[in-house]
């Protein structure tokens, strides 16, 4: 286990799975240094804690994007304090469709009936 280099085409490949999963999710890739930071800390944290740690990861990337209290939520109320959203709007945003009702469940182009709004 441990740290090891990769060669250029492993690491090109493994860059690319972490976009494509991180793109899928709507994760900016402005966020990708913060959210490297806040999984190191959580890794940390697991291991100061005696509890197990699993290795770094796109998913665990993800959770720390997601999950309550992530950074997501960070940003969110970050923009809702320094007036750049309010409040109202931001909480009614749906991540699939962006309160606009319109979601491409399957990539082949926008459709009424989000299911958050009752529909789908």
């Amino acid at each position: 286990m441990g740290w090891h280099v990769m060669d250029p085409a492993d690491s090109e490949a493994m860059a690319q799975a972490f976009i494509e999963i991180l793109d899928g999710a709507r994760v900016p890739y402005q966020c990708y240094d913060e959210l490297y930071r806040r999984c190191t800390q959580l890794r940390v944290s697991r291991m100061n804690q005696g509890l197990a740690t699993d290795d770094f990861s796109a998913e665990m990337m993800l959770s720390c994007w997601s999950t309550k209290g992530g950074l997501r939520d960070a940003l969110r109320d970050q923009d809702v304090r320094s007036g750049r959203f309010i409040e109202d709007n931001v909480a009614s945003d749906c991540p699939s469709c962006f309160g606009t009702g319109m979601w491409n469940p399957d990539g082949l182009g926008l459709r009424n009936g989000c299911p958050h709004a009752g529909g789908g």
